[in-house]
């Protein structure tokens, strides 16, 4: 089968990375890191990048621990998301006896900032921010998010998702990262699990300034293991896989839309991994059919609901077989 399902690197890890693996295995008996299970090299590699210095950087266990561990952290009042958005921050929340309050996307199936900020009240101490946005591929310009991060980081704590953000074509600035810089008061998740390939092995990271990141870290729950640490380590290093992987995705992506295009099933433009097609009523049926064939667009093959699916981009090959089947299926 296929997975289409999962936003993952359909490519793998970098051959840096699989190597890393490889000669890390004889110590695998041991926790991760820099003896003792210390993180100290990854973290300085990460803030290096960034402009920022170590104590700014939280690692965890994909970016999804270091959403739970921002629900915690942060979510001792209100909390705004869009809706749809990654659910994840929502559901820890929901699950610790936080109020979220959903605001509907807009037309564009992109973040509505003005109504997010209209609901921002004095018991708001969260905001949640995914760009670019799963699971529509939307994105917000970079000065558009830093403009409202800005506004809002004096009343509440403002995380924003930026799981795909290698995804983007660097020239856009999509990035919140010089807010970091500045001191604001507003958390970067980041991770490894997407263009770098290690989805199986749970590394991500916070970008924060100094205090909100130890509030951060005083949630954690464990350690990444030594071999996702040591892969990240390479995978950080190789920068060119990381442009190949975009550049690859891209022109799937554009196969993609172009084929569903053709069946008369339009998509937000997506600067993701992932592309949320407008299938209609057939939604309930078209996930099946493709299970039926072998392509998976989610863990059960049954439709997310309503009346878009989202579509991880695969290999070329992949987008292709998946092309034929969906003429099938809506024929």
């Amino acid at each position: 089968s296929v997975p289409l399902l999962a936003n993952e690197n359909p490519y793998g890890p970098s051959e840096a990375a699989r190597r890393a693996i490889a000669a890390a295995i004889p110590t695998a008996n041991r926790y991760s890191g820099d003896g003792a299970g210390g993180t100290e090299e990854l973290k300085r590699l990460i803030a290096d990048r960034e402009g920022l210095t170590p104590e700014c950087v939280v690692l965890g266990a994909g970016s999804s621990e270091v959403l739970f561990m921002a629900a915690l952290a942060f979510g001792t009042g209100e909390i705004v998301t869009a809706d749809p958005t990654f659910g994840l921050l929502r559901l820890y929340a929901e699950r610790a006896g936080t109020t979220v309050h959903r605001v509907p996307l807009d037309a564009k199936m992109a973040h509505d900032l003005d109504a997010m900020r209209a609901r921002v009240t004095a018991k708001t101490s969260l905001v949640y921010v995914c760009n670019p946005n799963n699971p529509t591929g939307t994105l917000l310009p970079g000065a558009t998010v830093r403009a409202f991060c800005e506004e809002i980081s004096p009343q509440a704590t403002v995380l924003v998702d930026e799981a795909y953000f290698e995804y983007v074509d660097p020239k856009l600035d999509a990035s919140a990262v010089e807010l970091v810089r500045k001191g604001a008061n507003v958390v970067l998740a980041r991770t490894f699990s997407k263009i770098y390939g290690l989805a199986g092995l749970r590394v991500g990271y916070a970008l924060a300034r100094p205090d909100l990141a130890a509030r951060l870290s005083d949630r954690r729950v464990g350690n990444i293991g030594k071999l996702g640490y040591e892969a990240a380590l390479a995978s950080i290093r190789d920068r060119d896989f990381v442009t190949t992987s975009r550049s690859r995705n891209a022109a799937a992506r554009a196969f993609t839309v172009d084929a569903l295009a053709k069946l008369g099933i339009r998509c937000p433009e997506s600067h993701g991994n992932f592309v949320y097609a407008n299938v209609g009523a057939r939604n309930r049926q078209v996930p099946v059919a493709l299970a039926e064939r072998g392509l998976l667009l989610t863990w059960n093959g049954r439709p997310l609901g309503g009346d878009w699916m989202r579509v991880t981009i695969g290999t070329d090959e992949e987008m292709r077989r998946f092309a034929a089947a969906l003429r099938e299926v809506v024929a």
